[in-house]
């Protein structure tokens, strides 16, 4: 059976639409997702930085952070794709914060919920290593750039702050979860 690994954070789960929210509650801004076009997202919020990182670094300590929506159609395409491949959810997140993920995943996601792999915010190589996945689907450019050196399918969700990709990560592009069954078809 084929192996997936799965990005978590805006591909599995809304982060960033609820970390915006989050932010423009404490910060008394007006950010949109659309408008978040980079990795450095305190960066965006037109306050002192010092603030933002610290306003950025609450949010995971807050009740919304806890319970994340699913992406428009992650569940049913997850839950369809588990009849043809292994599905191995992956984060760049840290290990503080497997509670509030695994959590979030087992209430979204019972019917396949399993362990979630951690790069720690860092590279998902050796993850990708380890596993030998046949795809990988991540909204990360750096991380389908990766996967695609090392010989992986790999398909780019589409988000604002992966815009500005050129190169193979570009070329593997989904716009979302049904878009990305068709091409793995």
């Amino acid at each position: 059976m084929k192996k997936i690994i799965v990005d978590v954070d805006d591909v599995t789960l809304n982060y960033v639409p609820a970390l915006v929210r989050y932010m423009n509650a404490e910060l008394g801004t007006n950010l949109r997702k659309r408008d978040i076009k980079s990795w450095a997202l305190a960066s965006h919020f037109p306050v002192d930085q010092t603030k933002a990182q610290r306003t950025f670094e609450s949010f995971h300590r807050t009740e919304e952070f806890a319970n994340l929506r699913l992406v428009r159609w992650a569940k049913q395409e997850i839950l369809e794709l588990t009849e043809q491949a292994e599905i191995y959810f992956v984060t760049s997140r840290g290990d503080e914060l497997r509670n509030q993920t695994e959590g979030n995943l087992k209430m979204k996601l019972p019917e396949i919920w399993q362990d979630i792999l951690y790069s720690n915010w860092g590279s998902k190589v050796e993850i990708y290593r380890k596993i030998k996945p046949w795809a990988v689907i991540d909204d990360g450019p750096h991380y389908v750039e990766e996967a695609l050196e090392h010989g992986i399918n790999a398909w780019l969700y589409n988000e604002p702050w992966n815009q500005d990709v050129n190169g193979a990560a570009n070329q593997k592009r989904v716009q979302n979860w049904r878009e990305f069954m068709r091409k793995i078809a």
